[in-house]
């Protein structure tokens, strides 16, 4: 309690800095299991708050108001994804109201406290720890996973746990973190160690996973006017070892950009059938991810993302319009179109539309 009170005291005599947005997510799709139509509409106030003590003690922490709607509630894909289980450790989310035309809940979804000097930082609490070099899959970020599939692919996940790093000097440094859970088996640590030479930055690590054990590292480098990434993990237990590897290239011509990454898995396999979009899936071993984008005017660009799976030839299609619609006002168009026979990975879904409109301030 003692050190709670002395936190409180300390923020109230920190530097305060505000901001946040307001985002309107507008679904649409149909069941997988009963071909209904589903609305789903996501509207999310984020208030992002920094402060800063004394150059040594700073905190984080954003908290989202978000109001659910729409008959996709009702559906068992949405009954389905809150199976998922979390990652979360702490219990920081408050469901508000929970009635028919609507589900209000609060979350912090981030949460940390730091402290730091020209060599070493330690921060504790729910913190994005963003490990790898990999745009669309980061098979040694343990802490942090994301779907390739999501709908909001600029949402980036976070964890409860501590996060220590120490600075040797320019472009080397080494890191500590770990992640407690509940599940034995869900529990993570992991030693980092990160360098330069040359042209090419580079990291080794190394840690558990439940009960197996991990070991890793990443590199990025560039060959002329192209960016070239790679990474990988080697995961092992006394039943199996497995190997997950990425390789990534990416350019920019004037107002276009392209990006291309290779996915291998070799424990991917089947997953049982009926899987919703929104919980992540895969069945193969073998991925090719790729996106395009272009700035058409000032106002306006054109994006088109792909994720193909290479073993059972489906793919995901995702094109994309966006219009600013004033200084800090943007509105987004998109949608995702599913290609290859129904018993395939990507090819049994229907196709998704939706809508974003966000306000920054």
């Amino acid at each position: 309690m003692r050190l709670v009170l002395v936190f409180l005291c300390a923020l109230s005599m920190a530097q305060v800095q505000t901001n946040g947005s307001i985002k309107v997510l507008i679904n649409q799709s149909k069941s997988l299991f009963d071909g209904t139509t589903t609305q789903y509409w996501v509207n999310r106030l984020r208030l992002k708050n920094q402060f800063d003590y004394k150059d040594r003690l700073s905190a984080e922490v954003w908290l989202d108001t978000s109001w659910l709607m729409g008959n996709y509630l009702d559906s068992f894909e949405y009954f389905l994804s809150q199976q998922v289980p979390t990652s979360d450790y702490l219990d920081l989310d408050t469901e508000l109201l929970n009635e028919h035309w609507g589900i209000v809940d609060l979350r912090l979804e981030r949460a940390a406290l730091s402290w730091h000097t020209k060599q070493v930082e330690l921060t504790l609490g729910r913190q994005r720890i963003a490990w790898g070099s990999g745009f669309v899959w980061n098979p040694t970020d343990l802490f942090n996973p994301t779907s390739p599939t999501s709908i909001e692919r600029e949402e980036k996940a976070t964890t409860d746990g501590v996060h220590f790093v120490y600075n040797h000097g320019t472009f080397q440094r080494t890191e500590l973190a770990y992640a407690p859970a509940t599940d034995a088996e869900a529990k993570k640590w992991a030693l980092r160690h990160s360098g330069h030479f040359g042209k090419t930055d580079w990291s080794l690590m190394g840690g558990e996973r439940g009960q197996a054990e991990v070991l890793g590292g990443d590199m990025s480098t560039y060959l002329g006017s192209n960016a070239l990434r790679a990474e990988w993990l080697v995961t092992w237990d006394d039943e199996a070892t497995s190997i997950k590897a990425i390789i990534n290239t990416d350019r920019t011509w004037g107002k276009t950009y392209a990006m291309a990454e290779l996915f291998y898995d070799d424990s991917g396999g089947d997953q049982p059938e009926g899987l919703p979009i929104l919980v992540e899936q895969r069945s193969g071993k073998a991925y090719l991810a790729a996106l395009a984008s272009r700035e058409l005017t000032p106002l306006t660009s054109l994006q088109v993302y792909a994720v193909v799976n290479l073993d059972d030839h489906s793919a995901l299609l995702g094109p994309s319009f966006s219009y600013s619609l004033g200084q800090n006002m943007d509105i987004a168009l998109s949608t995702y179109l599913f290609a290859g026979h129904d018993e395939t990975e990507f090819g049994r879904f229907d196709p998704l539309y939706f809508t974003a409109i966000q306000i920054y301030f």
